[in-house]
């Protein structure tokens, strides 16, 4: 599937059945398991829309949450462990219920912090009724947990001041080796210097500063390229992007080779408090095809990419300011190959197989 949760679980469940497991998969409608000894049980409702609106994308997390939580409960023989992972918020709130009600331990993994992320953006208010409701959720998903996994040190801070330290371990995000291979790096690349971007440009990234961006990038040096992959038909219709261009989202296997033909990834993320302690997962898809990442404003992201000399980083999104130091980046090839072989140099210790046999320690010590 190409939801993120299942871009993660996949490599987590190979990893846990080589260590001699026994793992079972509860997935919505369309999941699909490509490897060997694992166990699918599927959903009769498919996975909540990007395109929904929040109030249906909710109702929609609720449905699902509650047939899974039906379908947990129903396994035999009874599970040892559940793994389940947030956002989808209600789905996994929904879960962790029902595993408490079987007398089932769970591991509760965090992606972005629900309601945190809802208070940023001003969609529900922190102190109101449904706020409260929100947190008082969020509390008990925690507090039921044998341990909480998160992505990023912001996450890891925030969560051990909920449950200490002993309860809390980070597993960083990472790229799928399978797809993202090193064969693709010695792909040639396109003729004019070309700066990518995949996924969706929702409520967490800066979509008029990027579209702002390429206007003044391509009044100063027309041979620059935009390429944006993804669902981004709303994104598209909301302004002028002068000469980017659009192609549909890519399964994962055309994708890495896609962006291992461009020269730059880009990711410009909202001045949130949430977004501060992001590590977004197509980040890592940037770095996978080994290309260096343009990210701003300051925070968790741009600290990591700063830190490894593989990214251009930018304290807060000022689209002139941006656009003249793509212009001079791509006008110095010494520096894209100094930060090109820094990526290549990082990219092994990123792959999700890697990563998911750190993730298969940590539940292997709850035995």
């Amino acid at each position: 599937m190409k939801a993120a949760a299942a871009s993660r679980t996949g490599p987590w469940s190979d990893a846990m059945v080589q260590r001699g497991h026994d793992v079972s998969i509860l997935t919505s409608r369309e999941g699909k398991v490509s490897g060997e000894n694992l166990r699918i049980v599927n959903s009769r409702f498919p996975t909540p829309s990007n395109r929904a609106g929040l109030g249906r994308r909710f109702l929609q997390e609720i449905r699902l949450g509650r047939d899974l939580s039906r379908l947990l409960e129903g396994l035999s023989p009874k599970v040892d462990l559940a793994i389940i992972t947030s956002p989808p918020f209600f789905m996994a709130s929904l879960c962790a219920r029902a595993s408490k009600r079987a007398g089932i331990p769970y591991v509760f993994d965090v992606r972005d912090r629900y309601p945190a992320v809802l208070f940023d953006l001003g969609v529900v208010a922190s102190e109101g009724i449904i706020g409260r409701t929100l947190s008082r959720i969020e509390t008990r998903n925690y507090a039921g947990a044998r341990l909480l996994t998160t992505v990023t040190s912001g996450l890891t801070k925030d969560l051990e001041k909920s449950v200490g330290s002993v309860k809390v371990a980070k597993v960083i995000n990472g790229f799928d080796g399978r797809h993202f291979t090193e064969e693709n790096l010695s792909r040639p690349k396109r003729q004019s210097f070309t700066i990518a971007y995949h996924g969706r440009l929702g409520r967490f990234y800066e979509v008029d500063a990027l579209r702002r961006i390429i206007l003044e990038v391509e009044k100063l040096d027309g041979e620059v390229r935009f390429v944006l992959a993804g669902e981004l038909e709303e994104a598209r219709s909301s302004g002028d992007w002068g000469a980017t261009e659009f192609i549909e989202e890519l399964p994962l296997s055309m994708l890495a080779e896609f962006l291992s033909e461009c020269h730059l990834g880009i990711c410009l993320l909202k001045e949130t408090e949430a977004m501060t302690k992001a590590l977004p997962a197509k980040v890592f898809d940037f770095l996978g095809a080994g290309l260096p990442v343009l990210t701003s404003p300051m925070g968790e992201l741009s600290a990591f990419l700063l830190k490894r000399g593989v990214g251009l980083t930018f304290e807060r999104t000022d689209p002139l300011a941006i656009a003249s130091a793509i212009v001079a980046f791509k006008n110095d090839p010494g520096r894209q190959e100094r930060m090109a072989t820094n990526v290549r140099t990082l990219r092994p210790s990123l792959d999700r197989r890697f990563q998911s046999v750190r993730f298969a320690e940590h539940l292997e010590s709850l035995e």
